[in-house]
């Protein structure tokens, strides 16, 4: 009399030989959720893209080079309170966008209201980053000032000739 053999889920070879798909299934699943929460955001400069390369357009620069602006970004201590000194004639409000390079979702965008003559005051909210990419513009686009700034050593910054 023969013993009875065990069903296919007792062995050991059946499992080696769906450990590899079982693997490529889970990476698969990883990846995906990885992709789905972690998207790359859309190129928020002037860029313009020409065959496969990617050039910055600094047309809106050389326009505030021309019209002879520049602006002094004072901080608070608390780094809240931007006041903003400029050279040039401006409008009755500016836009000063505060870009995190590496997360989109800490972007701030700060409308400058005229408290002075050629003084602009605006509040950002507190958020913790080491590095800022700014840039000051009029709200019609046709000029603006770049610069970085690192809050940690600055509490001025320079855009324009001043810089």
């Amino acid at each position: 009399m023969t013993t009875p053999s065990k069903p296919w889920y007792r062995h050991l070879w059946p499992w080696l030989i769906l450990a590899g798909p079982l693997a490529v299934l889970i990476a698969a699943g990883i990846t995906l959720h990885v992709l789905g929460t972690n998207f790359d955001n859309p190129v928020a400069d002037d860029y313009e893209r020409q065959g496969q390369e990617i050039s910055r357009s600094d047309a809106r620069e050389r326009e505030a080079a021309r019209l002879g602006l520049a602006a002094t970004i004072h901080v608070s201590a608390d780094g809240r309170s931007l006041a903003v000194d400029t050279r040039g004639t401006l409008p009755a409000q500016l836009t000063l966008h505060l870009r995190h390079p590496g997360h989109a979702d800490r972007d701030q965008t700060l409308l400058l209201t005229r408290v002075a003559n050629n003084r602009y005051q605006g509040e950002r909210a507190a958020t913790v980053a080491s590095h800022w990419h700014i840039v000051l513009e009029d709200a019609s686009h046709r000029w603006r000032l770049a610069g970085e700034w690192s809050p940690e050593g600055e509490s001025a910054i320079r855009l324009g000739a001043a810089s």
